[in-house]
């Protein structure tokens, strides 16, 4: 007959699946640190990433790091500091670098981002330098004579002035009472007892500055 039924035949196609190495996942973060920090002293968390692959990542920093300050563990992603002087708040207080993870899958594929490191401020002592003072003999009660003053390294703190008296305690005039400073200002002024070049030419006496938050210098 002229008619024949359509002829059917059924195989099967095996399609194999390559898997292809994806590049490491690591995001862009802010970590902390605070000025003055020892070397080899911890940045924050460590800034670790991911692998869609499961690859073991191994990690660089790459860029940023251009005074030194810092390195990073290759295997657990902590930054630490390198260079114990170098961390200043009121000098730089932000820096940037560059850390960059790379896998250990074929092509070691790689990723880089910016890590920004805050410095955190610590309040620090203020300092005074040593002043010579010439005053006059036989100054009249009230009558300024100088003034001292002490230098904080932060920025906004107010320092206040004082004697040193006989147990490290602050007092306001010299034991003897021949001059008082000015808490505020500095100022020394003449108090009760004046000076005599003929008894004694020459005085030594303890001043301090003390910040805001009560260091003392």
């Amino acid at each position: 007959p002229d008619f024949q039924p359509a002829a059917e035949t059924c195989s099967w196609a095996t399609i194999i699946i390559f898997e292809e190495n994806e590049p490491p996942v690591l995001v862009p973060r802010a970590v902390k640190v605070p000025e003055n920090s020892k070397m080899g002293s911890l940045v924050g968390q460590p800034v670790v990433g991911t692998d869609p692959d499961g690859d073991a990542l191994t990690y660089y920093m790459v860029g940023g790091n251009l005074a030194g300050q810092f390195y990073i563990n290759n295997k657990t992603a902590q930054i630490s500091t390198l260079d114990s002087n170098g961390l200043d708040f009121e000098r730089r207080s932000t820096y940037t670098v560059i850390i960059e993870a790379v896998d250990s899958g074929a092509g070691n594929l790689s990723t880089a981002v910016p890590i920004s490191i805050f410095v955190t401020d610590v309040n620090e002592p203020p300092s005074m330098k040593d002043f010579l003072i010439e005053v006059d003999e036989n100054l009249p009660m009230g009558m300024p004579v100088g003034v001292v003053y002490g230098i904080d390294e932060d920025a906004e703190d107010t320092l206040s002035y004082f004697f040193v008296g006989p147990d490290n305690n602050k007092i306001p005039a010299t034991i003897d009472d021949r001059l008082r400073v000015d808490e505020t200002t500095g100022e020394l002024i003449m108090s009760s007892n004046g000076f005599n070049f003929e008894l004694k030419n020459k005085y030594l006496y303890s001043l301090i500055a003390i910040d805001a938050k009560g260091l003392r210098s």
